[in-house]
């Protein structure tokens, strides 16, 4: 009971101080950090959709940045990518979620995020009016090869079916172009996708998104 009084009357003197204090604290550690991801340029809460393309040499385009927490509107959902994005490597820089439900939550918000981009096609393609569409597909990725890469942010690498057949095949058209090496390490992807994409359609798993986009033609 005296340790209880003492506890009490510990705490009702110096409680605010104490409170002050831990609250100072949390400050000074989220701007740590924040500071510390800055340094590293890690900003694992954006997450960058980038259209890879082929023309003299491979083409990279932003088609738009938004706050993961815009594409995963879920908590528990954003911690599970957050720790695969932090699990990725040079060699494979694909993030990967062990539960399939979890792969799929995270696949159809990517799906969903990238059909905002085209409103008006679709609402064409419904009254009827020549539109032209293609099958993107689609990888999470954290990509972190030490030649090149700017920043550490989650990807979604995004290319035409048809083009990433055609160009990103192991000794195919793709490798014979010349590029910098920044996109030397982005067409290192594309080929790992390649080898993902051919191995669903010998059968295997599938571990790529599809999604159907188009333009009003």
């Amino acid at each position: 009971m005296d340790l209880l009084t003492a506890v009490y009357e510990f705490v009702k003197q110096y409680g605010a101080t104490l409170a002050l204090v831990a609250t100072w604290a949390g400050v000074g550690l989220a701007w740590w950090r924040r500071r510390s991801q800055f340094r590293r340029k890690e900003f694992l809460t954006q997450v960058n959709f980038s259209l890879n393309l082929f023309g003299g040499t491979l083409m990279m385009r932003t088609l738009v940045e938004r706050m993961a927490a815009d594409v995963w509107p879920n908590a528990h959902g954003l911690g599970l990518l957050d720790q695969a994005a932090r699990r990725t490597t040079d060699p494979d820089p694909f993030v990967r979620l062990a539960d399939k439900e979890d792969r799929d939550y995270a696949y159809r918000a990517i799906k969903n995020a990238l059909s905002q981009l085209c409103p008006a096609t679709f609402v064409a393609a419904a009254l009827g009016q020549e539109v032209r569409t293609g099958t993107f597909l689609f990888a999470l990725t954290c990509e972190r090869y030490e030649e090149g890469m700017r920043t550490i942010k989650l990807r979604v690498i995004l290319i035409e079916q048809n083009t990433l057949r055609e160009w990103c095949a192991p000794g195919g058209k793709g490798d014979q172009l010349s590029m910098p090496e920044f996109y030397r390490t982005r067409f290192k992807t594309l080929q790992a996708m390649y080898k993902m994409d051919a191995a669903a359609q010998a059968g295997g798993p599938d571990e790529l998104g599809r999604v159907e986009l188009g333009v009003q033609a």
